[in-house]
């Protein structure tokens, strides 16, 4: 069996599974969602859609719209972003939330946010976020931005976003920031370890409705 008839047969299992989990529940669009093959292929290979730490403390800040934030971390965090609320990925699923809400999901980095991206855009969300980074780099561009390293032209304005939300301005001329994985540039590659993730998500539903 060769590659992309690997990637066919996985595919086609999954849609299998998704149809039979969330085809007969409510999801708060009138009617389940039904991918073809394509619909699903191009969910898949498209880049996460992302919000910067700049553009999502500006869009607190203004408290213009009505939006969901979800905090996807572990339960030991010691920091949450202001309005957002705690959630694991099977949780958030069980909530009725109007299909064009807008939602934002974070985590630690990005790992949980994506995998619960994609399994709400499987049900026909379309107005999903992740915020590029995590909180990592919530606290690294917001919380505790370099001096050093921020544009002359951006600090008043990165100056007004960390005091309103209580942070400060890093002295120091040398930051260490850890390696952070581009989902968007690295999308292509590892479109085949998401769609196992995912499956592998399935799975276990289906282990314990088995049980």
């Amino acid at each position: 069996m060769n590659v992309s008839f690997k990637w066919i047969a996985a595919s086609l299992l999954f849609l299998g599974l998704v149809t039979f989990f969330l085809g007969d529940k409510t999801t708060t669009s009138s009617a389940a969602l039904s991918l073809s093959f394509s619909e699903f292929d191009e969910i898949m290979l498209a880049p996460v859609a992302q919000i910067s730490a700049v553009e999502l403390a500006e869009y607190l800040m203004k408290q213009e719209h009505h939006y969901n934030l979800i905090d996807l971390q572990s339960s030991e965090i010691n920091y949450r972003i202001p309005t957002a609320e705690p959630a694991t990925v099977d949780e958030f699923l069980l909530r009725e939330i109007p299909i064009n809400e807008t939602i934002i999901l974070y985590s630690e980095y990005e790992t949980s946010a994506t995998q619960l991206y994609y399994l709400l855009l499987i049900r026909g969300y379309f107005k999903v976020k992740v915020l590029t980074g995590g909180v990592d780099q919530w606290n690294k561009q917001i919380l505790q931005p370099s001096l050093y390293t921020t544009p002359i032209d951006q600090q008043p304005l990165r100056k007004k976003l960390t005091e309103f939300f209580g942070g400060s301005f890093n002295q120091n001329k040398v930051q260490l920031v850890p390696k952070i994985i581009n989902i968007e540039k690295k999308s292509k590659c590892i479109t085949a370890v998401k769609a196992q993730r995912v499956l592998k998500y399935f799975s276990r539903k289906a282990k314990t409705a088995g049980k």
